[in-house]
């Protein structure tokens, strides 16, 4: 695997790819307040088949925080954009967890072209399904003093009860920047998903905790798309670092779908 530093619209930013050749590469997006290190078991085993590749999204890991303060998913895919086209990666498939799944979508509807197939791991729901005071609380919260303590009580009661997973995932938030905590969470704050869902008609499949499987889903949103359930018992949000073999093998049957539909 290895890593190297792009130039962005907004700043630099950090890139780990790992894997070559022709075949449909796979770009990998975290979710916020996250980092590429997520996905550094997924780029291992991709790798072994074809060119893989997770960026850290501006503001987060070691990327730049941006210079024009813009943490919307229309900007965050500009990150992508710059990436792809520096790595000259013309088709691939996009996978996005969490909030990067919302950017995920933002990508594949501006250039719907380059994206062979969307897989979105548990992504964002519809922040409509939360009163807007209880929103408005939140983000008040997150923008005063104590936003590291706010932040860090929610991703803890989330991550579920793998102790490993918890010390990366919550390693990451301490080691983010409260702007693009605040940014991140503004964006999720102003989501429409009828504006991200139902545009991009490439292959798409989410896959969710069953607790997640509702009525706010996005891949319930408008015409609706596949979802299939994480089967594991005993996992959190970021089940794919919680049971890398049982979503490896998710991910291969997916990838192995799309390549024979290509």
């Amino acid at each position: 695997m290895k890593t190297r530093t792009i130039d962005g619209p907004q700043g630099r930013l950090a890139v780990d790819e790992a894997g070559s050749g022709n075949e449909l590469a796979a770009v990998f997006l975290h979710a916020d307040s996250g980092s590429r290190g997520h996905w550094r078991n997924a780029l291992a085993h991709v790798g072994t088949r074809r060119r893989a590749v997770a960026l850290d999204l501006r503001g987060h890991g070691d990327s730049d925080v941006p210079r024009n303060g813009d943490f919307s998913y229309a900007g965050r895919a500009e990150d992508i954009s710059a990436v792809v086209d520096a790595l000259d990666l013309r088709r691939f498939i996009l996978v996005g967890h969490s909030g990067g799944a919302a950017v995920a979508l933002a990508f594949a509807n501006a250039h719907a072209e380059r994206v062979a197939a969307l897989l979105l791991v548990d992504p964002v729901t519809d922040p409509a399904s939360i009163p807007p005071e209880q929103r408005a609380g939140a983000l008040a919260a997150l923008k005063g003093p104590d936003y590291l303590a706010v932040i860090t009580d929610y991703y803890g009661s989330i991550v579920g009860p793998n102790p490993q997973t918890a010390a990366i995932v919550l390693h990451d938030v301490e080691r983010t920047p409260q702007a693009t905590i605040v940014g991140a969470m503004t964006a999720l704050d102003t989501l429409r998903p009828g504006d991200l869902v139902g545009h991009y008609e490439g292959p798409t499949l989410s896959i969710v905790l069953p607790a997640n499987d509702t009525e706010h889903a996005l891949h319930r949103t408008g015409r609706g798309f596949p979802c299939r359930h994480f089967p594991s018992l005993e996992v959190g949000h970021w089940f794919h670092l919680d049971d890398p073999v049982t979503f490896h093998a998710m991910l291969d049957a997916y990838f192995d779908e799309v390549a024979r539909k290509a």
